[in-house]
């Protein structure tokens, strides 16, 4: 078997970590002191199965034989004597109070992730409202023909069982030191929740063939590292109850002194002053060095361009940490930032002032029915600055990637400095100038159309200005833009309810090729000192209705009111936005499961779909999602409640995205339907 095999095995076995299993290997038998007296004579037997066998059972016996072990390290027999010096420090090692993961990886660790209980995690996802959703009645026949699938093989179902019941508690994986391809070290440790360890490391070893061939052993500090004989292929070493794996002997011994010596990324002060913002209970920690990881990687391949793009935008983060944890329905996520000075470029233009008004505040003028609304601040005139800062070493990068490899590089970067003076020049107007008309709290929604039926949404914003006439230079300024481009006639004005004038964009004068009926006409009006701007005249006359109503908008949507309760009073200050995940889903199930069973060839699957019950009744208990970003000093902080895992989250955003410019707007699709409403 290759090297390749073999460490594609152990690989594979030690990922099988996040089942639930009964199967548990048989508890280690008590010795009598006699027993004991017996086994460490056979330390020096001639017989080398049987001094192997007697030091496996002495192990077992831990603490027990300690006494007896410590007596032989005088004895006459140098073989008993060195065996028994060796038991000892194994069990010692074995006897160590609980290790917190953290606190083994290298405090210099430019990447650390721990898994807390894998066990706990699973349990507690069970609970939230997507884990009884899976283990409701309505998918019990889904979960019978996956069970059905198990049991047909059901030697394949005992191996699994068994492994993830061995490794259920912690995981980490850390890596400290990356200069490819030579200089690449890292390490794992899986703690085993089996009550016999050391047969689970034997086990483990036998089953993967990790050390086919024979393994050759270091001792460090008690210890034994073993790795193939030949000095290939992974290396790995039982400590206590907890297996340490490595790439070689040298990242396990790493491994060891962090065992021997907590402290770790646990014991660093930005850890510390990071973990009180990080959950009570967090079940996953990530710690990131973004500079060592940045400093790694442009060493790797130098990008000029690269650091003038990141500070502006105001990315000069030091360390990045994120935890995760199931709490109660939902998933939290926090994202814990430590930039190495006060923020600065785009991150600093949407920090809000000190006296702007609190984002719940926006939050009552969006949509009571939108499934999307959000509230961020923007301050125009460090927002303009920066951007052109951006663009700039953008294109220093686009370049420099020409460069490099000009067959596979796209073509030339954008000129932006000549793309904003030919603007600048053929409309009069200076860009600094129209970005210096805002400042204050901007908003966003989506509507989805009346039923929820897949018709083009309507979408809507709004922007504040420092003034009511800087709002009305903003959207002058606009329209100027529009006409020095010869797009004369583009923006038309539409009359509106007291006395107001709506600004609406021809897209056809533009040259821009549409079908018929298209759905959206981009417009904007002025209400104060604040520019609305919405898909369509019908969208952003609701708007305007609704705000001079003084309606209360989402303050009315109770999932709204519960998800923003979860969040702190300092944590409801800076950037929110909510997504009302159970009406997306209920549309996403609506046009995907008839779509999915006409697909599907099981005829039995087929049936079990068309059984379910209608999707607004399977979604029906699915909690919103809810994201705030809030800036203090050199910390920023960002927490995401989710009725899904993260990853999967981004997903499933990513794949409904992609689907938006086909709901409707298509040949065929239901053009005619009216928009959304409030």
């Amino acid at each position: 078997m290759s090297s390749m095999n073999r460490t594609g095995k152990l690989m594979l076995v030690l990922a099988l970590v996040c089942g639930a299993a009964t199967i548990r290997a048989e508890e280690p038998k008590d010795l009598s002191d006699e027993k004991i007296k017996a086994l460490i004579k056979d330390l020096g037997d001639d017989d080398f199965g049987k001094r192997t066998g007697a030091e496996k059972d002495l192990l077992r016996a831990g603490a027990k034989a300690m006494d007896a072990l410590k007596a032989a390290q005088v004895s006459a027999d140098p073989q008993v004597k060195a065996t028994a010096a060796k038991l000892l420090g194994k069990i010692r090692l074995a006897n160590l109070p609980p290790i917190d993961f953290l606190d083994v990886a290298p405090a210099n660790s430019i990447i650390a992730l721990q898994f807390k209980n894998l066990g706990t995690s699973l349990e507690l996802a069970k609970k939230s409202a997507i884990g009884k959703l899976i283990f409701s009645p309505a998918l019990d026949p889904f979960r019978a023909k996956l069970d059905a699938a198990l049991n047909a093989k059901p030697d394949a179902k005992k191996k699994f069982l068994l492994w993830t019941e061995r490794f259920k508690g912690q995981i980490l994986f850390a890596l400290w030191e990356l200069k490819p391809p030579e200089d690449v070290k890292f390490g794992a440790m899986l703690e085993i929740t089996d009550p016999d360890p050391a047969a689970v490391y034997e086990d483990l070893i036998k089953q993967t063939g990790a050390f086919e061939g024979g393994a050759k052993t270091t001792l460090h500090k008690d210890v034994e590292i073993q790795q193939n004989a030949l000095g290939f292929g992974p290396a790995l070493a039982l400590v206590g109850k907890n297996i340490l794996v490595g790439p070689s002997v040298e990242s396990v011994m790493k491994l060891v002194d962090g065992v021997l010596a907590p402290g770790g990324v646990a014991g660093t002060a930005e850890f510390k002053n990071a973990k009180p913002k990080l959950g009570t209970k967090p079940e996953m920690l990530l710690v990131m060095d973004m500079q060592a990881y940045m400093k790694a990687i442009m060493a790797i391949t130098p990008m000029p361009g690269y650091e003038e793009t990141m500070k502006a935008a105001g990315m000069n983060a030091k360390y990045l940490f994120i935890s995760s944890a199931c709490t109660g329905e939902s998933f939290e996520d926090r994202y814990v930032v430590s930039n190495d000075g006060v923020p600065t470029g785009l991150a600093a233009a949407m920090i809000p002032a000190a006296d702007a008004q609190p984002p719940l505040n926006d939050m009552a003028i969006q949509p009571a029915n939108a499934v999307l609304a959000g509230v961020g601040y923007m301050n125009g005139t460090q927002m303009q600055t920066a951007l052109v800062a951006y663009l700039g070493g953008l294109a220093k990068m686009i370049n420099q990637m020409k460069a490099m490899n000009p067959a596979a590089a796209p073509g030339d970067a954008p000129d932006f400095d000549a793309v904003l003076k030919t603007f600048e020049t053929k409309s009069g107007m200076k860009v600094a100038d129209i970005a210096a008309n805002i400042k204050g709290s901007i908003g966003y929604y989506v509507v989805l159309a009346p039923g929820g039926m897949p018709a083009p949404p309507d979408i809507g914003m709004f922007i504040t200005c420092v003034d009511g006439d800087k709002a009305k230079a903003l959207c002058d300024a606009v329209s100027k833009a529009f006409e020095a481009f010869d797009n004369k006639g583009a923006v038309k004005t539409v009359d509106a309810p007291n006395n107001r004038k709506i600004y609406q964009l021809e897209l056809t004068a533009l040259g821009m090729p549409l079908q018929p009926n298209f759905p959206y006409t981009p417009c904007w009006s002025i209400e104060g000192n604040r520019v609305f701007i919405g898909s369509s005249v019908p969208a952003l006359r609701k708007q305007l209705s609704y705000i001079e109503n003084k309606t209360p908008g989402l303050l009315t949507q109770p999932d709204f009111i519960k998800a923003m309760g979860e969040l702190s009073a300092d944590e409801r200050k800076g950037q929110v936005v909510f997504i009302d995940m159970k009406s997306l889903m209920t549309l996403g199930a609506t046009v995907g499961l008839p779509l999915l069973q006409a697909q599907v060839p099981d005829a039995e699957i087929k049936k079990l779909l068309a059984a379910l019950p209608p999707a607004s009744e399977l979604f029906k208990n699915i909690p919103p999602m809810m994201m705030a970003s809030t800036s203090q000093g050199m910390t920023a902080t960002s927490i995401i409640h989710s009725p899904l895992p993260p990853l999967q989250s981004i997903l499933f955003f990513a794949i409904g995205g992609a689907m938006v410019p086909m709901m409707g707007v298509g040949p065929g699709g239901p053009v005619d339907a009216p928009p959304g409403g409030f």
